[in-house]
């Protein structure tokens, strides 16, 4: 079905509304699922590309600086080592982030990764706390 509205010229856009605080759902993994199951029913990769990059950019009225790589846009990038047009799953081989500016190579990202592992952690431990003391 998704497919079909997608090529009835229906934007198909992928993400979540379940906000930042939301116990064990980590943004990015839960959008790379979500992008490689658009795949498999039946979005081409570029389709998927466009459902979680330009695609929420224009829907959320930013399609005039976010979404692309092009002149005057917000530069905040991925770099991959592989072709997501080839092959979805190639979104998940993360050389690099640039945010705001600022370069997050390897080291920088497995350092975010146990920050937010430790904080999560955190959060299930009070929520567990929270749940027992009703």
């Amino acid at each position: 079905m998704v497919a079909t509205l997608g090529g009835l010229g229906v934007r198909i856009v992928a993400g979540s509304d379940a906000g930042s605080g939301t116990p064990n759902l980590f943004h990015g993994g839960s959008l790379h699922d979500e992008l490689e199951r658009l795949q498999t029913i039946g979005l081409t990769p570029a389709e998927a590309l466009r459902a979680g990059t330009v695609n929420p950019a224009m829907a959320t009225g930013h399609g005039f600086d976010m979404g692309r790589i092009h002149a005057g846009y917000l530069a905040d990038a991925v770099l991959l080592n592989g072709n997501p047009l080839d092959d979805i799953h190639n979104l998940r081989r993360i050389e690099a982030v640039v945010l705001r500016g600022r370069l997050f190579d390897q080291p920088a990202l497995a350092g975010l990764v146990t920050e937010a592992e430790q904080a999560a952690i955190q959060q299930n431990i009070a929520a567990q706390a929270a749940t027992a003391i009703r």
